[in-house]
């Protein structure tokens, strides 16, 4: 079962905040278009004195779609169609599984993900898309052509983009998800590219690696995201 992570946010700025969360943006190899993003992963508001929560989970996506504009901060993605990944394993005998490997296609202007059967080739830790040649990269870059990462609040479906980056074709791209998220608060849409070098006012990072599954953040009355360790 994938496992579910919560981060709460307390707010004790004495006026009603915004808060957004987005993933670190994923290791990729093979060229992209341009620099790989993250999405704003979710958006929630809170009252002064209560307490918000998100969820998330290590279910993962492909997905592809359209950025709502030449990508750059802030610019929407509307997604068209999301496949569920398994990550590449190292089992305990030493030996490799290998994650998932999705086919994209590109027709009638834009991208899908076919049928055709692929053996899996992604890294421990990693899922692969591998491009055809049915879509130039003038084609992704003129239609805007979005792949990526997607996410999961519970392990029960895709909720949104965690990562986007226009595709080349005829690459395999090998995807190695973070397990480092990102909040911060203001004006933020869900799904919108975003990029923590841009983020323009406070920010906390959140190591899963180092941290239990559920934490806390304080937002205090000097604007600080403060978080909270044992």
């Amino acid at each position: 079962m994938p496992n579910r992570k919560t981060i709460k946010v307390q707010n004790r700025t004495g006026s009603d905040q915004t808060y957004a969360l987005f993933n670190e943006a994923p290791r990729v190899q093979g060229h992209v278009q341009g620099q790989i993003w993250s999405n704003v992963f979710g958006t929630t508001r809170a009252p002064r004195g209560a307490m918000a929560a998100f969820s998330v989970s290590n279910q993962y996506y492909a997905f592809t779609g359209t950025s709502e504009g030449r990508p750059q901060m802030g610019v929407g993605v509307n997604v068209s169609s999301e496949r569920a990944v398994t990550l590449g394993s190292i089992r305990d005998d030493g030996t490799h599984t290998p994650g998932n490997t999705v086919q994209l296609s590109g027709e009638d202007n834009a991208l899908y993900f076919n049928n055709n059967p692929s053996p899996d080739s992604a890294f421990s830790g990693a899922f692969a898309i591998r491009s055809s040649n049915d879509f130039t990269a003038s084609d992704a870059s003129r239609g805007n052509y979005i792949v990526g990462l997607g996410g999961s609040r519970n392990g029960q479906g895709f909720d949104g983009p965690l990562a986007s980056f226009v595709p080349d074709p005829a690459v395999e791209y090998q995807i190695l998800p973070s397990n480092t998220w990102y909040l911060t608060f203001g004006d933020y849409r869900q799904g919108s590219l975003i990029t923590k070098e841009r983020v323009g006012g406070p920010l906390v990072a959140i190591d899963f690696n180092n941290l239990p599954g559920d934490v806390t953040i304080v937002h205090d009355d000097s604007g600080r995201l403060v978080l909270q360790r044992d």
